[in-house]
């Protein structure tokens, strides 16, 4: 959150704490000696904006207050994860082992779509450097494991396999990008599928529509069946499920996915099956209006 503001304002975290600081009548006690930080104190010419302060007034009522953070960030005992990132891809292999170490306190603190974004630029090499000094590798999921995929290609499946040993469901939806379908088939064979998201399957089927099968056959519900469905160019897979079963038990996100995948047109067919559109938000329909211009 602080990151996404000091990007919004073209500014620092900290300068952003401190503007906050100011608009509660808190004045910090600034004993920093470095030239940068002082210039950056002086700097506070912008202005938050009133979500942004309620925002920032959460966190000064938690364990780790605004002043505490503030404090951490000029000192550089605390930085941001975003900031860790950004430091370590700049880093070449040469290096890297050592602007790793020079972070190390930071390390545990980074996301997993982080830790993936660092392993798809730096390679196999990062991963036993980041589980070195903390990173939780486990929490990688389908998503990260498929921007990894998509930067180091499928031979690095056999690094990942060594170094980090992930169940098998969550190397699904990255092997399902892939041209060559050795591994695809490989992993769907060993998966337990209700180990899933729904989004994770509908993006999976999407990606390799031949897999509708193979879930269809261990059960998948044909609701979320219906909904990957919608994406394929060919209608015959939706309308087979669309005419064997009821809808009363869709949801505001499949109908919205389908209706969007397949045009508005669709909508009868959803109403005489059982669909409740009332589910829909508001929100949707103003998607609808903005891809269709009307909605019925």
């Amino acid at each position: 959150m602080i990151q996404k503001y000091a990007d919004n304002h073209k500014v620092s975290p900290a300068q952003i704490l401190l503007k906050f600081l100011q608009y509660i009548g808190v004045t910090p006690l600034i004993s920093t000696t470095n030239e940068e930080h002082m210039r950056q104190n002086l700097a506070l010419n912008f202005k938050l904006n009133e979500s942004e302060i309620i925002e920032l007034s959460k966190i000064s009522g938690e364990s780790e207050t605004i002043m505490s953070i503030y404090s951490k960030l000029q000192s550089g005992e605390y930085m941001l994860p975003h900031t860790v990132l950004e430091k370590i891809l700049l880093e070449d292999i040469s290096s890297l082992e050592s602007a790793i170490n020079d972070l190390s306190p930071h390390i545990p603190n980074i996301s997993p779509n982080s830790l993936a974004g660092i392993i798809a630029s730096k390679g196999a090499e990062a991963i036993p450097l980041l589980k070195d000094k903390g990173a939780d590798l486990s929490k990688l999921g389908n998503h990260a494991f498929k921007i990894i995929i998509e930067s180091q290609g499928e031979e690095f499946f056999d690094a990942i396999i060594d170094h980090i040993n992930p169940p098998v469901e969550k190397l699904l939806l990255a092997s399902s990008i892939l041209n060559n379908s050795e591994y695809f088939y490989h992993f769907i064979k060993e998966s337990n599928f209700h180990e899933l998201s729904e989004y994770d399957i509908i993006q999976i089927i999407k990606a390799r529509p031949s897999s509708l099968k193979c879930f269809k056959n261990a059960g998948v519900s044909k609701e979320i069946l219906l909904t990957a469905s919608s994406y394929f160019e060919d209608v015959k897979d939706f309308n087979e499920l669309l005419d064997e079963m009821s809808l009363e038990n869709l949801t505001n996100y499949q109908i919205r996915e389908i209706i969007l995948n397949t045009g508005i047109e669709v909508t009868d067919s959803l109403v005489d099956k059982g669909a409740n559109l009332s589910k829909l938000s508001i929100q949707d329909v103003d998607i609808y209006i903005k891809k269709y211009g009307c909605i019925s």
